[in-house]
């Protein structure tokens, strides 16, 4: 974990902890490392951090979380978004492709602009993203190797930019560490890395039918903990929708999984699943595979 922003803000949750250097580092990596990884002068490896994490008592979820936000600053992209505030995301999208594009080799920059664009994107349909800012994202997230919580986040967060192809490449990548990591990964991972790979099916379900009934396969042989409900029902979602694509019948969608989501006061989550069903009837009414 190279980027200055790590070990900046692992300084700041170390010393809130009153833990020295030496104390924090004893028996995971030396003093001098430690030290020169928080002043952004050196690279620390994923699993030490993790551990010198577990010995300050702080979830590495809680650590990667703030250490992104405060790397991107996207607050004003997810209000934008969350708002349904359009005008604005795509100023803000625009903005920040200039600013990329005056620093082409700023990862941080690339990676914001292309947020906002897949936000835009998600909510408009509208494509801001040229072919050259598409060849630099494709290149940076080919180089994703480990699956860190940054690579998921990323991938995550852009998914809907990329071609099918590169989608259905990632995400079975993706599936493979998740089936991997069932019993050794943190729970924020889990959840990230399975809403990732959900929402690559949902993108694919407006592009390539037969991909997602290949990714939905696999995703089936991964046991889910009873902690990821919210997951279980996007993939039991993603099921029925498979249902009514083959056959053209809505029945079970409208009369069993939809009043069930209503009996059980999942509102939101409800709302937009029915939100995605009906952009989906709209590819698929005329037409059964």
């Amino acid at each position: 974990m190279y980027d200055k922003i790590y070990g900046k803000k692992f300084k700041q949750l170390r010393e809130e902890k009153r833990s020295s250097l030496e104390t924090t580092s004893r028996g995971i990596t030396s003093k001098s490392s430690l030290y020169y990884w928080e002043k952004g002068m050196g690279d620390m490896s994923f699993s030490k951090v993790i551990k010198m994490l577990e010995r300050l008592h702080i979830r590495p979820e809680e650590f990667l979380a703030n250490s992104l936000n405060a790397y991107l600053d996207i607050s004003d992209i997810s209000t934008a978004y969350l708002e349904n505030n359009y005008d604005v995301l795509r100023s803000l999208a625009k903005k920040y492709l200039t600013i990329s594009r005056k620093n082409p080799t700023s990862r941080r920059e690339l990676i914001r602009a292309a947020i906002a664009c897949h936000h835009l994107m998600a909510a408009t349909g509208e494509n801001l993203f040229s072919s050259q800012d598409l060849e630099k994202l494709e290149e940076l997230l080919s180089q994703i190797d480990e699956w860190y919580y940054e690579d998921v986040y990323n991938f995550g967060n852009t998914l809907s930019l990329l071609p099918s192809n590169r989608i259905y490449g990632l995400t079975k990548l993706l599936i493979k560490k998740l089936s991997q990591n069932q019993q050794k990964a943190y729970d924020q991972w889990q959840h990230s890395a399975w809403n990732t790979c959900l929402n690559a099916v949902f993108t694919l379900f407006y592009r390539k039918f037969a991909k997602v009934k290949k990714l939905v396969k696999e995703l089936d042989t991964i046991n889910m903990g009873y902690s990821f409900t919210f997951e279980k029902v996007r993939l039991k979602f993603a099921h029925e929708v498979m249902l009514y694509i083959q056959t053209g019948d809505e029945t079970r969608m409208q009369q069993v999984f939809f009043p069930c989501l209503d009996y059980l006061g999942i509102g939101q989550l409800a709302a937009d699943l029915k939100k995605s069903f009906k952009r989906i009837k709209k590819i698929y009414s005329k037409k059964v595979i």
